[in-house]
């Protein structure tokens, strides 16, 4: 058995593509929260709504009036189907709208 043509197909390493590109970088690590601050997060929050009720009362209105619009049209149009990815676009579009962005 010869092992002369074995030479001919061996792969030369040193001129190889490197497995792991220059420019990789680490995925970054994730962090594990505990229910502490998530909690601590909340009371942050409703601290805040506490001290802007009306800011929070008049954004949530907005959701409540034009949504109640938009389904109210999309069935007097009779394109029920439409009313999922509409609000979904909403809710989406919505925030930025109220802020003005």
């Amino acid at each position: 058995m010869s092992h002369s043509g074995l030479s001919s197909q061996l792969i030369d390493l040193d001129a190889a593509p490197p497995l792991i590109p220059a420019d990789y970088r680490a995925p970054a690590r994730i962090h594990s929260i505990s229910p502490a601050i998530v909690l601590d997060c909340l009371r942050a929050g409703w601290c805040d709504y506490r001290q802007a009720r009306t800011y929070g009362l008049l954004f949530s209105a907005f959701y409540v009036v034009w949504g109640i619009l938009l389904v109210s049209s999309l069935f007097a149009l009779n394109v029920a189907f439409l009313v999922f990815p509409v609000i979904a676009g909403f809710l989406l579009v919505g925030p930025i709208v109220v802020v003005g962005l």
